[in-house]
């Protein structure tokens, strides 16, 4: 974890250092600062939260990106060649013909 010191004496933990934890690791920030302050060691905030909101629209470009490509409709089954349609519903649900 990097450490840089913000005033003399006084380190601090980078906000890249924070958000990777979290990022990575999934650790909240909120422990982060608290188990800092109890260390005497403060947490550039600032640029975690500038990080966070970078991750934010990256992840929001992404979804946009995927709601412009065509749907593939490979989630539904195929038709096996010997069978009925409607079969397996038929048998899931008691009815018979």
């Amino acid at each position: 974890m990097k450490k840089q010191k913000s005033a003399p004496g006084t380190p601090m933990i980078s906000g890249e250092s924070a958000f990777s934890l979290h990022d990575t690791y999934g650790f909240p920030i909120d422990l982060t600062l608290e188990m800092a302050a109890e260390q005497g060691v403060q947490v550039d905030e600032a640029a975690f939260r500038a990080l966070m909101e970078e991750q934010k629209e990256r992840a929001r470009a992404d979804a946009r990106a995927k709601e412009d490509r065509p749907h593939r409709r490979s989630y539904l089954p195929r038709h096996r060649k010997g069978t009925r349609r409607g079969s397996t519903f038929r048998w899931l649900h008691g009815k018979r013909n």
